[in-house]
C-alpha cells in the first residue's frame, strides 16, 4: 500500500497500524496490521471492510462509539480498543493527507 500511517499502542501494549491505496478523493484499499487481541483484530477487519470506496473526507466521520456499535458482544473491559483503532486509522489518513501535500508541492 502507498500509503503507511503511524503504528500507535495503547496502555496495555496492543498496536494497530493502517496502509490505505487512495485514487482521487477515494479510498481504494485498506489493509492493516495489530497486535493478537481478537477484539482489536476484529474492529480493525471492520474499518478495513467498511472505507473502501469511501470519500476520504467520510473515514474521518467514523468513531469509536460506531465500532463498538457494530461489533455487537465485546466485552465492556475490551470495548476501548475501538479508540486504538479509530486513532491508528485516522492517523493513516493524516499520512494521506501528507502524502497528497507533498505530491501537489512536487508538480508545482
Amino acid at each position: 500500500m502507498p500509503i503507511l500511517g503511524a503504528e500507535l499502542s495503547d496502555r496495555e501494549g496492543n498496536t494497530a497500524r493502517f496502509s490505505l491505496a487512495i485514487a482521487g478523493e477515494r479510498i481504494v484499499d485498506v489493509n492493516f496490521r495489530a497486535s493478537s487481541c481478537a477484539t482489536l483484530i476484529a474492529y480493525c477487519e471492520f474499518i478495513a471492510e467498511l472505507v473502501p470506496g469511501s470519500r476520504l473526507d467520510i473515514g474521518t466521520a467514523l468513531t469509536a462509539a460506531d465500532l463498538v456499535a457494530a461489533v455487537p458482544g465485546v466485552p465492556a473491559l475490551k470495548r476501548g480498543r475501538a479508540v486504538l483503532a479509530v486513532a491508528a486509522f485516522r492517523a493513516a489518513l493524516a499520512q494521506t493527507n501528507e502524502h497528497r501535500q507533498t505530491q501537489i508541492e512536487v508538480a508545482s
